[in-house]
């Protein structure tokens, strides 16, 4: 069975809020890293952010959004000038992972 796992990380440092605000990420500089495993390792790299938002109410996360353009993708573990590198992104916008022509954000 394969498998991909998606971590996205963001730290918000808020203090002193009484009501709910809504913080939207600044997609330009964000990035989302990916590591996806395999019986002999594992492969990892990027994705971009299309749209990103955080609600905070009383200083705690409450809610938000996050939309990850899935054809932004990128392998970090192989040289890109690797033939492997671009076979592998292939690979996974494909219909056996996540079937980007049909699916192109998440």
């Amino acid at each position: 069975m394969k498998h991909i796992f998606l971590i996205i990380t963001c730290f918000f440092t808020i203090q002193g809020i009484t009501q709910t605000q809504r913080f939207v990420l600044d997609t330009a500089n964000s990035t989302v890293f990916w590591k996806g495993f395999k019986p002999m390792g594992s492969q990892h790299g990027t994705l971009k952010l299309k749209y990103a938002y955080l609600t905070v109410k009383d200083g705690k996360p409450f809610g938000g959004s996050f939309v990850i353009d899935m054809n932004a993708m990128t392998c970090l573990s192989i040289p890109a000038e690797d033939e492997y590198n671009q076979k592998l992104i292939k690979h996974l916008k494909s219909e056996d992972f996540f079937e980007t022509d049909t699916y192109p954000y998440a």
